[in-house]
């Protein structure tokens, strides 16, 4: 063993030299005990650290539990960095996944309410999002989409509104109003306010059951007993002859409450509203709630844009016209914790990963997650992999050090759900209607203000949709990010830019 110095880095002629004198049979295989000898060979503080069992699990063959030269000098060049992390083993390199996360920072979207755009009226302190818009350097890039909520419930908000929309449409960018279901009494009160937004140049629309849908229908005082899908059931000829081309439904990656909070039943319910709009030659957008479960979303993700993209193939063979499905992620800008855990028990969503899945198996902080941390809450965190698949899995990701890193540990979650499904619970019995939980738009705060708890920003699933864009090879603008600015515009707009400059989330390497 003297004839071999310790070295940090081998070269692939050094391995091969050192594999040749541990294979002393000459088979081109070793075994776990010459594996050890191999290490100490190569560099007596090579970094093993417990990843043994892990590099076995990753390469050696099932059968006999020997591993081949081949696979022993892949995990030796990518440990020692020979080669960039990532470079072999379908893991997504630091460069290609930061150009990813810019490029949803210039294509996001946000939410904000009427007084944020004018501040008619309003007593706020803070400047309004077409006061940030003339500054040097604007936060909004040109043709961005603004949402404008519609959240009070006289018809008369719409005034509001189209002002709004209209205001956005003349600083260049693109107004897209809430049109909830339940303001209508009849079909002419419906009528009257797509002619007012017409005037206000809104070709986008974002159509809900509204808060208090089943309210108002109890009163009688709403045209659309079920919602959204009655109001398009019956008013898809007035939304075009108004000049709305494409319509924005939302998504439930927690799945719906009125359905039992059961994600196959809310996706079936959304296609069927999305097939409406397609067969009718009009564009689908669906925009989600947020959601704190990194894995749960882009899981959620991925079979949603799988059913629109089949459905949207089934109609465009008996369709001359080619209407397309984009998707636009809801997410909380930076918001305060207690602000942000209030905001999730009253819209029905699951705040276990609020501050996020990493920091919830990162135990004891050190800013990495092991594959012991890992293990012990599979469970929670739903992997589907177990046993030496989720060992192959660690493997693949973690760094030299044995460790996942956030984003690291982001494009496991991501691998797992594209590689894997875990059979879905049987759904609920769909209800008749379109009742729902508080939405986001009740919170949507363009001056921010409220609790001074820690902000928490949304790294994890921000890492999540930018490893799934780039392993899917999503087209830019096909899948984007969509802020609810629950802390304010200013620290949303701070996220925006750090994002699409890159400078933010931070990378392992």
């Amino acid at each position: 063993m003297e004839l071999f110095e310790p070295v940090l880095v081998p070269s692939a002629e050094r391995v091969k030299a050192a594999f040749r004198f541990s294979d002393a049979g000459g088979t081109g295989e070793i075994n776990e005990e010459h594996l050890v000898e191999l290490f100490k060979i190569l560099d007596p503080n090579f970094p093993l650290c417990g990843l043994r069992r892990l590099l076995l699990s990753r390469f050696c063959s099932s059968d006999n539990r020997k591993i081949r030269y081949d696979s022993f000098l892949e995990y030796v060049l990518v440990s020692s960095g020979s080669v960039k992390h990532g470079s072999i083993g379908g893991h997504i390199e630091c460069d290609v996944l930061r150009r990813r996360l810019e490029s949803l920072g210039k294509t996001c979207s946000l939410e904000v309410a009427p007084g944020d755009v004018l501040q008619v009226g309003s007593k706020k302190k803070t400047p309004s999002l077409l006061d940030m818009q003339a500054e040097t350097e604007p936060p909004l890039p040109q043709q961005t989409l603004v949402f404008v909520n519609m959240v009070k419930t006289s018809l008369d908000h719409f005034q509001d509104v189209a002002a709004a929309s209209k205001a956005l449409f003349a600083a260049g960018l693109v107004p897209v109003p809430h049109l909830p279901a339940a303001r209508f009494k009849c079909p002419e009160d419906l009528q009257a306010t797509l002619t007012l937004l017409a005037k206000s140049d809104a070709s986008n629309l974002l159509i809900l059951g509204g808060n208090d849908l089943e309210e108002q229908v109890a009163a009688g005082t709403c045209a659309y007993a079920h919602g959204v899908k009655d109001l398009l059931a019956s008013e898809l000829a007035s939304l075009k002859q108004s000049g709305i081309t494409t319509v924005a439904l939302a998504g439930h990656p927690d799945g719906h409450p009125a359905l039992g909070s059961n994600v196959e039943a809310t996706l079936r319910v959304l296609v069927e509203k999305a097939r409406l709009l397609l067969a009718s030659g009009m564009n689908v957008a669906v925009v989600s709630q947020f959601c704190f479960d990194a894995r749960k979303l882009v899981k959620w993700l991925k079979r949603t844009r799988t059913a629109l993209k089949k459905l949207a193939v089934e109609i465009a063979e008996h369709s001359p016209i080619r209407c397309g499905v984009t998707f636009r992620i809801g997410l909380p800008g930076p918001t305060p914790r207690q602000k942000l855990e209030r905001i999730a028990s009253i819209c029905e969503v699951p705040s276990l990963f609020l501050s996020s899945v990493f920091d919830f198996l990162d135990a004891d902080r050190d800013g990495f997650v092991s594959l012991t941390e890992l293990e012990d809450s599979l469970e929670k965190v739903k992997i589907a992999r177990r046993g030496s698949k989720l060992h192959s899995l660690y493997v693949k990701h973690a760094g030299a050090d044995g460790l996942l890193g956030r984003d690291e540990f982001s494009q496991l979650l991501v691998d797992d759900v594209v590689q894997s499904e875990l059979p879905s619970r049987p759904a609920s019995k769909e209800a008749p209607g379109d009742r729902t939980a508080q939405g986001p738009s009740s919170f949507v705060d363009g001056g921010g203000g409220g609790s001074s708890s820690e902000a928490v920003w949304p790294e994890d699933s921000v890492l999540s949709l930018a490893a799934y864009c780039e392993h899917e090879n999503v087209v830019p603008g096909d899948v984007s990010l969509h802020f609810f600015p629950f802390g304010g515009l200013a620290k949303t707009f701070e996220l925006t830019s750090q994002l699409s400059k890159g400078t933010w989330p931070l990378l392992s390497a």
